[in-house]
């Protein structure tokens, strides 16, 4: 078919069976074989194809539950899983009979369903002109001048995706994130640098901090990009845990200007390995008045006054000791 189209539904469910729906067992979800992650992976999808367009939308109000998928090069296996979609919709929708269709938005409706309770029945009639009229004019209600926003614009409009859905969808690009990253990771440049987190990036499989107050670009020593993370303001990667210190070449790191004092822009900073810490098991415990906990596998750290230093306890004061 030369102009788009797709599945276009509509069903009525309480609140908790759209939960249900999204938590079913479905196998065609490449992850978590959730019915919610194949959901997520039409959407995910609409990155690559702008053209293609996936709506999951429940109003608690009228207690609708509207889904549509709308591809911009329509090919019938592309929706082959939505026969055991609407399988799945049967068992939990609230009694009302329900309708589907597979249609271009011209209207030329190529397949219509008639959803019964726990009953599918595939018409070659056409289904009456109004439920057409209504699901194309549901589908065409989430657009802006028949314009439809991006996922990552969409993902974040009002009314516009079910809240349950949305808690799926930043779960699965959580995934996607570490999936992608090692690729993207590998292609980074020192003109396109990967960004990790806060001051962060790599590039060359290094990992540096740019600190723009002092306009410092600052390797952090045999960081792992992949593994680079922040547990509670201290810095840690598969192997080690960084600490953040002055050059012993530097200027004081504060300076006082009209009577005040300021952070020293000309102040020199440099990461180091803190010796003797694991890092892939270093975590944070917690915090109690002006001291912060720490431990790995084999000891529990600390941070008094906001120091950034660990200091190493004894092995006897775990956290049990602690009163943690």
């Amino acid at each position: 078919m030369a102009e788009p189209a797709g599945i276009f539904i509509e069903f009525d469910s309480d609140e908790k069976n759209i939960v249900r729906l999204l938590n079913h067992k479905f196998e065609p979800a490449t992850y978590n074989k959730k019915l919610g992650y194949y959901f997520t992976e039409l959407l995910y999808k609409c990155n690559d194809e702008p053209s293609d367009i996936f709506i999951f939308n429940y109003d608690a109000k009228s207690k609708k539950c509207f889904i549509a998928y709308l591809l911009n090069h329509f090919e019938k296996q592309l929706i082959q899983p939505f026969d055991e979609v609407l399988k799945i919709v049967s068992e939990l929708k609230n009694p009302e009979t329900a309708y589907a269709m597979v249609s271009s938005t011209f209207p030329d409706v190529l397949e219509g369903y008639i959803i019964t309770e726990e009953k599918i029945k595939q018409t070659n009639q056409k289904l009456p002109d109004e439920i057409v009229g209504h699901l194309l004019d549901k589908f065409w209600s989430f657009s802006e001048n028949n314009n439809f926003p991006e996922p990552k614009k969409a993902i974040n409009k009002r009314n516009y995706f079910d809240k349950t859905f949305k808690k799926y969808y930043k779960r699965f690009l959580v995934h996607m994130d570490m999936v992608e990253k090692p690729k993207k990771i590998a292609l980074a440049t020192k003109e396109n640098p990967y960004f990790l987190f806060d001051n962060f990036y790599t590039y060359d499989n290094k990992v540096y901090e740019f600190k723009t107050y002092t306009n410092q670009k600052i390797v952090v020593p045999e960081a792992d990009p992949l593994t680079f993370r922040n547990v509670a303001g201290i810095k840690a990667d598969k192997k080690h845990v960084f600490c953040n210190k002055l050059s012993s070449n530097s200027p004081p790191k504060s300076i006082t200007v009209n009577g005040f004092s300021k952070n020293n822009p000309n102040a020199i900073w440099e990461w180091e390995i803190e010796k003797g810490v694991d890092g892939s098991s270093f975590n944070y415990i917690k915090e109690r008045c002006d001291t912060i906990f720490w431990r790995d596998n084999h000891s529990v750290f600390i941070m008094i006054l906001r120091i950034f230093s660990i200091t190493k306890t004894k092995h006897l004061l775990t956290p049990r000791l602690l009163g943690f």
